[in-house]
């Protein structure tokens, strides 16, 4: 049985539990001879996922959290045939295991095992051998409850009995119903037009084939409403720009982590950033008559006459580590950046504008100096 369901997700662990489940479900039984898988069909509306492996070329056949909620209450019609003709009076049975079950297969009226009651076919003569069907309840498959939280294999086994030797085959679908944790937000760091957005994920470091999806909006969202959030497709890597936002103007965002069917794990704490306009300040600063490389307050810059005056620093410091963790400061420093180039043009080219200046800017430089200082700086 398929019961960690955190080992399941490793690959190898899977691949061997799944052998096991198999060479558990026919100790010594052979497969049956030219069988041939034909396909899945829906029986009524559902809309089946390409997971579930609808084609006769699928060996492969996945539910996640998504389709066990879309697929409650519907049934599917699984397909066969035999590539040859069977042995006359060759009698057929179909069973399911409960999910994370099996059944016996030594038998084809007996429900041994951690088998349902019932027989999806009970033992009959197998009048056709091609395009065979049989109907499957999709709830009995997937274990009746979406919100289990477990990765379990649930197998439906097809026997034969011809001249009274048994052989079976088995169709696998695993039902991942388990979610991966959800990652932790970083500080996003605000651009001109975009906000980059990263995360750490230790709680899913066991987990292998993980993706994630960032969601953004202009306005706040959680697990509820993410739907109506803009969203990047699974991406590789923690990090993601957003690109194309508008400059002032406060966005939330969020990260989900992805497994490897698609099942999507609870939002990250949702957090804001604010894109600003981003100059490039030395162009700025060298029209203030500085020499040196580099800029960044433009009004100080130009008062003080270069980007690096004790002054200047201690105001970038009061942006970096107080404006810019709150959105009404944010909002302060995209407006200052729209605002100061061209006041820093007048002051640039008259010393008593520039001495004026340094007057009006003190009370700001020494408030600021004590706040960085409160807030963990050093620097004198």
């Amino acid at each position: 049985m398929v019961e960690d369901s955190r080992m399941l997700r490793r690959p190898w662990v899977h691949a061997a539990v799944v052998v096991g489940l198999l060479g558990l479900a026919r100790p010594g039984l052979a497969d049956i001879s030219g069988f041939q898988f034909n396909g899945i069909d829906p029986v009524g509306s559902v809309d089946l996922n390409d997971r579930i492996g609808k084609t006769s070329a699928s060996s492969d056949h996945r539910i996640n959290i998504q389709d066990c909620k879309a697929y409650t209450g519907s049934s599917i019609e699984i397909m066969w045939s035999l590539t040859r003709v069977p042995t006359s009076g060759t009698k057929v049975a179909v069973k399911m295991s409960k999910p994370g079950g099996s059944c016996s297969t030594s038998s084809l009226s007996d429900l041994g095992g951690s088998c349902y009651e019932e027989f999806l076919v009970s033992e009959k003569t197998l009048d056709t051998y091609t395009n065979v069907t049989f109907s499957v309840a999709l709830d009995a498959l997937m274990g009746g409850d979406c919100n289990a939280g477990t990765d379990k294999v649930t197998n439906i086994y097809v026997l034969l009995d011809e001249a009274g030797i048994i052989s079976a085959q088995t169709i696998a679908f695993r039902v991942d119903l388990e979610a991966p944790a959800a990652p932790e937000i970083g500080e996003p760091k605000e651009g001109d037009g975009n906000v980059l957005v990263t995360w750490t994920d230790t709680a899913n470091s066991d987990e292998t084939g993980l993706q994630y999806r960032v969601f953004w909006s202009a306005s706040p969202f959680d697990d509820s409403n993410r739907s109506e959030a803009s969203r990047s497709d699974a991406i590789t890597g923690k990090s993601y720009q957003v690109s194309g936002l508008e400059n002032g103007v406060e966005y939330w965002f969020g990260v989900a982590a992805v497994d490897d069917n698609d099942n999507e794990s609870p939002l990250s704490a949702v957090t804001s950033a604010m894109p600003v306009p981003s100059y490039d300040l030395f162009e700025y600063y060298k029209e203030a008559g500085g020499r040196e490389s580099g800029g960044f307050c433009f009004i100080a810059t130009a008062a003080y006459g270069s980007p690096m005056a004790r002054d200047v620093m201690t105001l970038r410091r009061f942006r970096d580590r107080s404006l810019m963790r709150s959105w009404p400061g944010r909002a302060f420093v995209a407006l200052y950046y729209t605002l100061s180039p061209p006041l820093a043009r007048v002051i640039k080219g008259r010393d008593d504008f520039r001495a004026v200046t340094r007057g009006f800017l003190w009370p700001l430089v020494q408030a600021a100096r004590i706040l960085v200082r409160e807030d963990g700086d050093a620097t004198r």
